[in-house]
Order: C-alpha cells, then sequence, then structure tokens
C-alpha cells in the first residue's frame, strides 16, 4: 500500500469518526429532549438510524423529532419507559428543582406531572440567563413591525376596540391579542 492510498484510508476514517460523533451527539440531544420517554440504547439508536436512512435523511436532532412527531410507527418501534419509570423520573426532577413533591401528586396523571417537570426545567433555564438573553428571547418571538396586515383607513380605535376577538385577530394579527 502506498502513501496516497494510506493517507485516503485515514481520511475515510476520520470522516467517518466525524459522523459517528455528530450522530451520537444528536441521538443524545434527542433522548434529552424526550425527557427520559425514550430509553438511551445502542437498540433505539439503531432502529432510528435504520428509520432515517429509509426515508433518505440525515441523522440530526431536528430529523428525529420531526420523523417522531409525523411517523406513529416510529414511536412505536422505540423502547420507551415504563409508567412506573416515568412518573419517578418526573417526581424525581420535581423535587430536585422545588426541594420537595406536592401532596396533590399522588392524584395527578403521568402526563400532568411531566409537564409540571418540564414546565419547572423551562422556568429554571429562564431564571439562570441575562436580562440582555431574556431581551433577545422575547424579540426573537416577535413579528416584524411590516409583517403586519396594513390597516384600512375606515378603522379606528374605538372599531378596534368592539371587535370579537376572532375578527380582531384576522384584521390586525396574532399580536394584537
Amino acid at each position: 500500500m502506498g502513501f496516497k492510498e494510506d493517507y485516503e484510508r485515514r481520511v475515510r476514517e476520520v470522516q467517518e469518526a466525524e459522523a459517528s460523533a455528530l450522530e451520537s451527539k444528536a441521538w443524545w440531544q434527542f433522548v434529552e429532549k424526550m425527557g427520559g420517554q425514550v430509553l438511551s440504547n445502542e437498540a433505539n439508536r439503531n432502529v432510528a438510524k435504520e428509520m432515517l436512512e429509509q426515508i433518505s435523511t440525515p441523522f440530526t436532532l431536528e430529523n428525529l423529532v420531526s420523523t417522531l412527531e409525523q411517523d406513529p410507527s416510529f414511536r412505536q418501534a422505540l423502547a420507551t419507559q415504563t409508567p412506573e419509570q416515568s412518573r419517578a423520573a418526573s417526581l424525581e426532577t420535581i423535587q430536585k428543582i422545588t426541594g420537595s413533591v406536592p401532596v396533590t401528586a399522588k392524584w395527578q396523571t403521568n402526563d400532568q406531572l411531566a409537564q409540571k417537570a418540564n414546565e419547572l426545567e423551562q422556568r429554571r433555564e429562564l431564571s439562570s440567563k441575562s436580562p440582555s438573553e431574556l431581551r433577545a428571547i422575547i424579540q426573537a418571538g416577535r413579528p416584524a413591525p411590516d409583517a403586519l396586515p396594513p390597516l384600512a383607513a375606515d378603522v379606528t380605535r374605538a372599531v378596534l376596540l368592539n371587535m370579537p376577538p376572532a375578527e380582531l385577530k384576522a384584521t390586525c394579527g396574532v399580536s394584537a391579542i
């Protein structure tokens, strides 16, 4: 084997290692985003990889999430936590953030507890941000001023105040309400 062949082989190995590292990163981000609902094992990763290869889609976090939302067979193919494991994970998250588990937790469903845990995590994440970071998040969510439809000349303040909410949204855009 000559220098050129050896060099090309090493380049392929490095490219394969980089691709594998990107896939691993996307997989771990996906598992974290799912909040522990999907088990992070090699079998699940292989199922996800095969599913994305079947539809000729790169193995990225965005593609994993969109495929999960659009294809029910993908969700069914993945091994998930048992309801007891899911409940325990949600209660653990709630206790870790608040310091205690609410008394009402025993009457709440697993979905309600998971929603509460996600809400607390989002609040904790936002509370750790600086005011300038929060402003940037708010500004990113606002539509551009020129994105709103122009109002007709006959639409006065009094007319806008007396419009039903659905008509107001149609006339002024969602951000008006």
